[in-house]
């Protein structure tokens, strides 16, 4: 699969974050065990890592470069118009977590779970996941594009107006998803999960 060269890289020197000011571009900073309680908008940041820190307001027009987030509680928190460039995720709690009208590109997800997420109207580009629990997640309006699915949950996970054209799904779990056919046209699928698929075609096996 041809992707695109530009990928999370470990920042060198990291200034310690204690919170966030009125300075609405953040640049070289680590926070550790932080709680951000806050709304925020049109916040930059590039190059920062988040490690243990719990996320409990609303992000709006915010974009984020080669940014780590690693073993944070995210759950339930909103992403909105956002971008994602070239940011790593590892570890991370990410239950019931909305991503609306937001970009993600060149990311790579690890080990999080990601239950019950919203995802509406996101474009996923060139990214990579792995270990990730996507069960009874929501992609609406999503668009695909050279994506790598490695050990996903997608249990009763709804696909809506979400073409999987080209997306491998062979090493996920794919149980009681729900699809209309003609998204499922051109994804990549093990024997076994074809047979699994056959109650959307609406046709019975003798």
């Amino acid at each position: 699969m041809k992707r695109s060269k530009i990928k999370y890289e470990e920042p060198g020197e990291l200034f310690d974050g204690n919170g966030l000011s009125d300075d609405k571009i953040v640049i070289n900073k680590k926070y550790v065990d932080i709680t951000f309680d806050e709304s925020l908008n049109f916040y930059s940041f590039d190059n920062c890592v988040f490690e243990n820190c719990v996320f409990l307001g609303y992000f709006k027009s915010c974009s984020f470069f080669n940014v780590k987030f690693s073993k944070c509680e995210i759950s339930n928190e909103t992403f909105e118009n956002s971008g994602f460039h070239a940011c790593y995720f590892e570890g991370d709690k990410m239950l019931g977590t909305s991503f609306i009208d937001s970009t993600i590109k060149n990311c790579e997800f690890v080990r999080c779970n990601m239950m019950m997420s919203n995802l509406t109207n996101v474009k996923l580009l060139e990214s990579v996941f792995r270990e990730i629990n996507f069960r009874e997640a929501s992609f609406c309006d999503v668009e695909m594009t050279n994506l790598d699915y490695f050990d996903i949950n997608f249990v009763g996970t709804e696909f809506m107006h979400t073409p999987l054209r080209d997306i491998d799904l062979s090493e996920c779990t794919i149980e009681g998803i729900m699809i209309n056919p003609n998204d499922l046209k051109g994804a990549l699928v093990t024997e076994v999960q074809a047979l699994d698929l056959i109650s959307l075609l609406e046709i019975r096996i003798k």
